[in-house]
């Protein structure tokens, strides 16, 4: 017991309760194992402060058509996403390269002492967005996100143009087919916001408009998470998305860039006029972006 002569004041015996009461807190808690990533000897910077051009992310190799290699001048898959660095890995690689002495210090590994979703949820901004323009099926990029994506996004936005291509599955299937439960199935597909429209770069304020989308439902503190395989359209959208500033919304863009070359004959990709020398300065040119971490989507 703690002696003071005298009366004890009244801020002191306060104090004391409120220690008691933390002190009981603590006894009588159970261990839940949580660990201590939010330790404050760890350095857990915000987005906004991460040194995007510095984290690591795939080459981008312009002979290889921006994909695993093509083997005897043919891809085994074309779709083939393997290479993609994606930014929430870069991240945790960054954070645990920034907290390299502490762990070492505590002999600690970083996926122990700094779990990567842990690491995200402060990291990164509360409100997370993500715009799949041409999404194809349901599966296609929507459900690849889902599966291969370690963040939680809290609002989603879909284009397709093709009439019922884009079909969202029953709650029962998507809990099955990605490991959810009914509930958290069913967030997530309420979260989606899905537009049977062709996107476009005309400045019509429509669902085609996504500068105007952007424009009007993103805000800058968010963090935003773009993909776009519009069929060659995005050689008049991504210059809008420039020209507007509305690009500096968006923090991770994916994108397939249409061509013409012999290699993506077999593909279709006759049709269209654009080179691979054109195609290769739009990449260098998003991939040089300090605001901004690219991918070729393939």
């Amino acid at each position: 017991m703690l002696f003071w002569p005298g009366p004890r004041p009244l801020w002191l015996l306060v104090l004391l309760a409120g220690g008691l009461l933390v002190l009981q807190y603590l006894q009588n808690s159970p261990n839940t194992g949580t660990p201590q990533w939010h330790d404050p000897g760890y350095a857990l910077p915000p987005f906004d402060l991460l040194p995007l051009p510095q984290l690591e992310v795939e080459p981008l190799i312009p002979k290889h058509m921006f994909r695993v290699p093509a083997v005897k001048g043919k891809f085994e898959d074309v779709e083939d996403r393997s290479l993609l660095r994606l930014l929430p890995h870069s991240i945790h690689k960054y954070v645990c390269e920034l907290n390299r002495a502490a762990l070492d210090q505590r002999g600690v590994e970083c996926d122990q002492a700094l779990p990567l979703r842990e690491v995200l949820d402060v990291v990164l901004p509360p409100r997370r967005v993500y715009l799949d323009l041409g999404t194809q099926a349901f599966n296609s990029s929507v459900g690849w996100f889902k599966r291969n994506y370690p963040v939680e996004f809290t609002q989603i936005y879909s284009w397709e143009v093709v009439p019922n291509l884009f079909v969202k599955p029953s709650a029962e299937l998507a809990a099955a087919e990605m490991n959810l439960t009914l509930g958290e199935a069913r967030r997530w597909l309420e979260s989606i916001t899905h537009f049977n429209a062709k996107v476009t770069a005309q400045a019509d304020q429509s669902e085609s408009d996504v500068v105007h989308l952007l424009q009007t439902r993103v805000r800058r503190e968010d963090f935003v998470v773009m993909k776009m395989d519009i069929e060659g359209e995005e050689w008049n959208v991504i210059p809008r998305l420039e020209a507007t500033g509305a690009m500096h919304l968006i923090d991770e863009f994916f994108v397939e860039i249409h061509f013409h070359h012999k290699m993506m004959q077999r593909h279709h990709w006759d049709r269209f006029s654009h080179t691979l020398e054109e195609t290769t300065e739009v990449v260098q040119r998003l991939r040089s972006r300090e605001d901004l971490f690219f991918h070729y989507w393939p």
